[in-house]
């Protein structure tokens, strides 16, 4: 027998978690709020709601589990105190029917909750491929639309460049047209100028050399005039010379004239005097 130490008995009725007591796992929501939409693909969100499914059923898996062992230990410690007049034996058998009968229940909710979460995966993966069937068949009838646009894009890009060539080369034909236009323009202009030029000098230098002809030939007459002055004045200097050396020579012989004249009157004079 286990008797009584003066402890009192506790309202099982009272407790917040009487014993037995299971948190009973609902499948997901399927009406869940729905994430924000992105970039990526619809199969690849829909793999990304599978795993996090199957993320929620380890989830829910491991609170059976953890409550079956709480929900166990509970009972095992209550039922000891239920009825302190009992027997041992008898305790022991009846927490042996509880714990039976909790396990039994247990067993039920669980395997309910298992049902609910293979049919709730079921109908993800069914839907996963029926979306993927309609994602393939879709790829498939848009291939050919694809390939086209793939092509005319293509041979936009290809008739783009052609007419880009197209236009640079006739733009480099009219550049060349107008650098040679310009050359024959500038040549032409050169032409006419250097004529021009030509004309005018022939006309200068004609003009110059008239003019220094004629003062080449005032200059040559004036030069002769000169010329014959100077052959007029050497011959009247010739002359002069002449009549200076005839009057020099007339000059010494009145000089010795006169001096003999002189020494005869000296003579003369002696004489007398004598």
């Amino acid at each position: 027998m286990i008797k009584n130490k003066g402890k009192k008995k506790k309202d099982v009725s009272k407790s917040k978690n009487p014993p037995g007591a299971l948190n009973k796992k609902t499948p997901p929501s399927k009406n869940a709020p729905t994430e924000k939409k992105n970039d990526k693909p619809p199969t690849i969100l829909r793999w990304i709601d599978l795993l996090r499914n199957l993320k929620q059923l380890k989830k829910n898996i491991d609170d059976e589990i953890c409550n079956h062992e709480i929900n166990k230990n509970i009972n095992d410690k209550l039922l000891l105190f239920l009825n302190d007049e009992l027997e041992e034996e008898s305790i022991f058998e009846k927490i042996e029917e509880l714990k039976n009968g909790k396990l039994s229940m247990l067993v039920d909710i669980h395997k309910e909750n298992m049902t609910n979460l293979e049919r709730q995966f079921e109908q993800d993966i069914n839907k996963l491929f029926l979306h993927f069937e309609e994602d393939r068949e879709i790829l498939v009838s848009n291939r050919n639309s694809i390939v086209h646009n793939i092509n005319l894009f293509y041979s936009q890009i290809e008739e783009s460049q052609k007419n880009r060539k197209t236009e640079l080369q006739k733009e480099e034909f009219e550049m060349m047209d107008e650098i040679y236009k310009n050359y024959i323009a500038e040549r032409y202009i050169s032409n006419y100028k250097f004529e021009q030029f030509k004309e005018k000098n022939e006309t200068r230098f004609s003009s110059l050399i008239s003019e220094n002809k004629k003062m080449l030939e005032e200059a040559s007459s004036s030069y002769n005039s000169i010329k014959e002055k100077y052959e007029r004045s050497k011959s009247n200097l010739s002359t002069k010379e002449r009549e200076v050396h005839d009057l020099e020579l007339k000059i010494d012989s009145w000089k010795l004239k006169l001096e003999n004249d002189i020494k005869v009157g000296n003579a003369r004079c002696e004489n007398q005097i004598q």
